[in-house]
């Protein structure tokens, strides 16, 4: 996902008018993908995963 479709997610999240499904069909992707570029900001940021 580019920048701005992420910044239109996010707004369209944060106004609660719509549902995942609405915002992933706006952006062309699945709902998953806007899950994860809300919770992380952008679609290449990944948090390191844990080894221990």
């Amino acid at each position: 996902m580019t920048s701005a479709l992420i910044n239109k997610a996010r707004r369209m999240y944060d106004s609660r008018q719509f549902t995942m499904a609405e915002i992933a069909t706006s952006c062309g992707v699945t709902p998953m993908t806007i899950y994860r570029n809300i919770r992380t900001g952008h679609a290449t940021a990944k948090e390191p995963s844990p080894r221990g």
